[in-house]
């Protein structure tokens, strides 16, 4: 994730993935494991949104927002996020046409 900051994404395309990340990880039933990549990047959160807002108040809005808003996006398309995460355990890796095919059609 670091290199993403410094790179081509705004801080709040990476507050969006890491929060997707965490959100999706909490939606497969199994305990959030503090170690795995997705905890370690929703823990990175907190220093990005120091970096977006001066005031507390203004990092919990964002914050909250930005978990509710994931986690309804989450539920409405996690028929094709389990597809994905399927097609990727089997693959290792996917191209952006592969992954159109898993989301349209299901496993490739």
């Amino acid at each position: 994730m670091d290199g993403l900051v410094h790179g081509r994404a705004s801080k709040s395309a990476i507050v969006k993935i890491a929060v997707a990340g965490h959100t999706a990880q909490k939606m497969t039933g199994d305990p959030l494991d503090l170690a795995s990549g997705a905890e370690v990047d929703f823990q990175r959160v907190g220093d990005l949104l120091k970096e977006m807002f001066s005031d507390p108040s203004d990092r919990r809005i964002y914050k909250g927002v930005s978990l509710l808003k994931c986690e309804t996006a989450l539920k409405r398309h996690w028929p094709a996020v389990e597809a994905l995460a399927k097609a990727l355990l089997e693959r290792r890796h996917l191209t952006g046409e592969h992954v159109l095919k898993v989301v349209k059609r299901g496993p490739i």
